[in-house]
């Protein structure tokens, strides 16, 4: 929240105010996330992909595998 809150304000001209934070959030771009990369859609609502994960073993570790990709929220 505070890197998405970081690359808005910067991409605000003049004052800083909540209407032009609320009009920047569609200017910041991808968005790098433990949950995977997204971005603000034009409504400013979490545009990405959402997956299926399962924690399996592999070798002697374990990791989070994808096993469904259930599509786009926007």
């Amino acid at each position: 929240a505070g890197a998405v809150l970081d690359a808005a304000l910067g991409q605000i001209d003049g004052a800083v105010t909540g209407a032009a934070l609320v009009a920047a959030l569609p200017k910041v771009g991808e968005i790098d996330s433990p949950r995977g990369t997204w971005r603000f859609s034009p409504r400013r609502n979490p545009d990405q992909r959402i997956y299926l994960r399962q924690v399996r073993r592999a070798g002697d570790r374990f990791v989070n595998a994808v096993v469904d990709d259930l599509g786009r929220t926007r």
